[in-house]
């Protein structure tokens, strides 16, 4: 007679959970059965080239190596247990990042909302929208003149951000944004008053227009060469100087 030894067998079965690249090699292994006590490599790791994920994210794919709950590999291998032993194994994606900054340059205005946004980190081939611009009810500049502050919107040439949005790029996007004051101006004319005046005199200076805040000479007074006012008399006739409600030279 003879003996006939048929040895237990059991699988060893791999899968993959969660999200993972496009493309990886080798082939996750296929199912395989293995004797009971018999000594069984792990398959060997999940190598990628791929650099973004299903986002469109731009990064680096690591894989997790093989675990199992059934058995516990030493230098790689491990002793078939008498049950099926399952081997998972998942990807880490870490997206690239790097900083969106915002800064003002040149004068600006006292108090302005909203504030200017903190730097952050934003991964690589992310859409993000470009901060909202910057307003003011301020209505004068450092030098006290009164006029009005426009914010020129954040600008950069880091990215192309027309729209509104952009997507991140491998590298810092520093944004800049500037104020700009134009001054309120106002006129200052001169007229004459009164019902008598004499024939001729010099001629009234004209309207100008000047930016508030700034020192103006008033102009000198008229003259004249008559001597005789419209009743025919003989005099010497006088001119007041230039006065003004609005302000004391």
């Amino acid at each position: 007679g003879s003996w006939i030894f048929e040895a237990n067998e059991y699988q060893v079965s791999y899968s993959v959970t969660g999200e993972a690249p496009a493309n990886y090699t080798p082939e996750i292994p296929a199912a395989v059965n293995a004797s009971e006590g018999s000594s069984v490599e792990v398959a060997g790791a999940l190598e990628t080239n791929e650099t973004t994920n299903a986002a469109g994210l731009v990064g680096r794919w690591t894989f997790s190596g093989w675990t199992s709950e059934q058995v516990s590999p030493v230098d790689g291998s491990f002793r078939m247990p008498g049950e099926n032993v399952q081997f998972t194994g998942s990807w880490i994606f870490e997206a690239n990042e790097y900083q969106v900054s915002y800064s003002v340059t040149g004068e600006a205005p006292a108090n302005y909302t909203p504030e200017i946004p903190a730097a952050a980190n934003a991964a690589e081939g992310s859409r993000l929208d470009v901060a909202q611009g910057l307003s003011t009810d301020e209505t004068r500049n450092a030098s006290g003149q009164l006029g009005t502050w426009s914010f020129s919107g954040w600008r950069t040439d880091d990215v192309d951000h027309s729209g509104g949005s952009f997507t991140m790029p491998g590298h810092d996007v520093g944004f800049v944004g500037t104020w700009e004051f134009t001054v309120k101006r106002f006129d200052v004319n001169y007229a004459v008053t009164g019902e008598e005046v004499p024939g001729t005199y010099s001629e009234v200076p004209g309207t100008s227009r000047v930016k508030n805040g700034t020192a103006v000479d008033v102009e000198a007074a008229l003259t004249t060469t008559e001597t005789t006012n419209a009743a025919g008399l003989v005099g010497t006739w006088t001119f007041s100087g230039w006065a003004s409600e609005q302000v004391s030279p």
